[in-house]
């Protein structure tokens, strides 16, 4: 493969001293790591070094992935066997620690599980009283409310454990309502994220036994998005580069886009200081857009002040025409969303290569996403416009999943099961044949009345005891069984491609039946059920945080509709950022309460990077316009009901501000 004298120069210095990798976007810093990877085991093989000598961290499970099969493919390549490469670990932070936590000398995690963030507020909000969430008093009066506040909570817990927060700088009431938490959690055998890494780090700092073995074992440390970390994890990666491992940190200041779960850009920003010596290498190529797309995103990014210095370069990756770049305005948001919807349909099958090597194709559903600020207050008409013309989307997260047919449709089985009585009131037999067969899920008349029957006979079955069949899991999956669900067999009227997504959206459904029997696993049948229910009607819609990253790997051939955040370390041949208006992009302050309404703002150390200033918003709108391939299409339109929400935001603007960026539709090709 060839590389750049950029990406050589990178890959034959990792494992030599310190380095840090500036890696713009698009500019191939995977392919970097994995060739490095393999050149560094080829180089010290004679020195002994094998695959269990080498750590890499990666951001999530997601990226972790692509780069264990990138450098198993790089390592066959060069070594010509991929023996003990098992013994390399490439994953998560958390994932890394909770090993420590659960290897010799360390046992005492060893039956413990994993929390997932949805999972800890269910466990909160489940034992409400003894996490200590209904204690926590208010700096101006009152506590905080089961259901309601749960997620604030969290944000406490995690800010008091990866600032390292002392308690007795905290009010004595939410001092001790997180020693109740964390006193639950042990009880219940869970560790959620940001434990786990606290837990590792202490033990690191303490144990002299596992000093002694990570001092032996760890000769080589690689910390991918080096810019997301936190100081919890920055910690972690001090201590084991104290004990012997060089460090290769791979980053983007431009692209710190988590700065209110507590990312640090300092970390990167002063990195060669705290780390010397330390050779930098810019990776300042983008393989990814064409050119015009990346002086754009350039120029954006160089309105910020507090970065490292480096210009990203076009390496033409896609052609450029005239209109392929848009900044529109339409006459409001209905009208924005018909624009969109009609130049989706417009562009569907237009001539498309992937690179300028391979054949040429014609785009699918699937090249175009939509990313907006926030998903929940502006997707509305976008979806609307998508159901009306007939074109397959699918919404990032947990987002919009309750609005959708066929997920309707199943709940009210759950409410028929548990015979909860919602604010419609009760499901009659009658009702649930009605939303069996109107739930886009391609069933005939006797198909429902076999999934009526399925129902019927397990509503028989609830009891007062555990029964692990009654389970919402079993029933769910029984309930697909008995009706013989299958994606070919969804009717297509509903629009092309409805098949595939209607079982990507029970994918997530079922993730969120794991998330809920993980916590309720030891209720009774009638309990859970009744729970379970009332969940899905009061909690649920909302419960799931906007940029929930869902498990699933395979995505259906639709339109990806998800939050800017959502869609770091993703591609697409089209992007529409629409929605560009002052006080949506960059965002207003959020009103309600907030994490400072419980703990003082002077407790946590660089509080300031949880509040978010206009540069982390402009980073985020960098990394948004950096996810174009070949074409990028952003555009505003008024609410006209909302006083806040009716002027062009400053990053339209910024967007404009070069002439290859048309202002209307150019006429359109043959």
């Amino acid at each position: 493969m060839a590389y750049t004298k950029s990406q050589e120069r990178a890959i034959h210095s990792i494992g030599r001293g310190n380095l840090q990798i500036i890696a713009c976007a698009g500019s191939g810093k995977t392919e970097v790591l994995s060739a490095g990877i393999a050149d560094l085991l080829k180089r010290e093989r004679d020195k002994g070094l094998k695959p269990a000598n080498i750590v890499a961290f990666t951001f999530t499970e997601k990226a972790a992935g692509e780069l264990k099969e990138r450098i198993h493919d790089r390592c066959k390549g060069a070594l010509g066997s991929v023996q003990g490469m098992a013994e390399m670990y490439v994953g998560t932070i958390h994932g890394y620690c909770l090993n420590l936590l659960q290897s010799p000398p360390l046992y005492r995690y060893l039956k413990y599980r994993v929390l997932t963030d949805v999972q800890q507020r269910l466990l909160i909000d489940r034992f409400s009283s003894q996490s200590g969430l209904t204690s926590v008093p208010l700096l101006k009066g009152g506590t905080l409310r089961r259901w309601v506040d749960s997620r604030l909570y969290q944000q406490v817990l995690s800010i008091v454990t990866e600032e390292a927060t002392p308690l007795n700088k905290l009010p004595t009431g939410v001092a001790e309502a997180i020693k109740n938490y964390r006193a639950l959690i042990d009880k219940h055998r869970y560790l959620d994220y940001a434990t786990i890494i606290a837990e590792a780090v202490a033990a690191i700092k303490s144990v002299t036994a596992l000093r002694m073995t990570l001092q032996k074992s760890i000769r080589h440390l690689i910390v991918d998005e080096y810019q997301d970390v936190n100081p919890l994890q920055e910690a972690l990666i001090s201590e084991l580069h104290v004990l012997g491992a060089s460090l290769c940190v791979v980053g983007d200041d431009d692209q710190t886009i988590y700065q209110w779960r507590g990312s640090d850009v300092q970390n990167i920003l002063t990195f060669p200081s705290r780390y010397q010596p330390v050779r930098v290498i810019k990776l300042n190529e983008n393989f990814r857009s064409n050119s015009k797309i990346v002086d754009v995103a350039r120029a954006v990014a160089e309105r910020n002040t507090d970065r490292l210095v480096k210009k990203m370069e076009s390496t033409n990756a896609q052609p450029f025409e005239n209109g392929d770049l848009l900044a529109m305005q339409l006459a409001d948001t209905d009208a924005e969303a018909l624009w969109i919807s009609g130049k989706i349909k417009g562009m569907q099958g237009w001539e498309y290569k992937d690179t300028p090597i391979r054949p040429s194709r014609g785009l699918s559903w699937s090249d175009f996403a939509i990313l907006l600020r926030s998903v929940n207050r502006d997707a509305g008409p976008i979806t609307n416009a998508f159901t009306a013309a007939g074109i397959p989307f699918v919404v990032g997260g947990m987002n919009e999943l309750f609005s959708t047919p066929e997920i309707q449709a199943i709940r009210e089985c759950f409410y028929f099961l548990s015979d909860f009585a919602g604010p419609g009131g009760g499901i009659t037999k009658k009702h649930l044949v009605e939303a069996l067969a109107g739930g886009r899920l391609g069933v005939n008349r006797n198909q429902v009345r076999r999934g009526v029957v399925y129902l019927e006979g397990q509503r028989l079955k609830i009891t007062n005891k555990i029964i692990s069949e009654l389970y919402p899991q079993p029933l769910f999956q029984g309930l697909l069984r008995e009706m013989g669900i299958r994606e070919e067999s969804i009717d297509t009227s509903h629009g092309a491609g409805v098949g595939e997504v209607v079982y990507f959206n029970l994918g997530k459904f079922s993730q969120l039946i794991s998330d809920f029997e993980q916590i309720h696993f030891k209720s009774k049948s009638n309990e859970l059920l009744g729970q379970f229910a009332s969940f899905l009607c009061y909690q649920a819609p909302d419960y799931y945080p906007e940029g929930w990253q869902d498990t699933s790997q395979v995505r259906p051939d639709a339109v990806q509709i998800m939050t800017l955040h959502q869609a770091k370390g993703m591609q697409w041949p089209a992007v529409f950022i629409p929605c560009l208006r002052r006080n949506r992009f960059p965002s207003k302050a959020p009103g309600g309460r907030t994490v400072w309404h419980v703990i003082p703002q002077l407790a946590v150390p660089g509080w300031q990077r949880f509040v978010g200033t206009v540069e982390d918003e402009r980073r985020l709108f960098y990394v948004g316009l950096t996810r174009a391939e070949r074409f990028l299409f952003c555009s505003w339109a008024p609410v006209k009901d909302n006083q806040q929400q009716r002027n062009v935001s400053a990053f339209l603007n910024e967007f404009t501000g070069t002439d290859c960026i048309l202002t209307k539709e150019p006429r359109s090709k043959a």
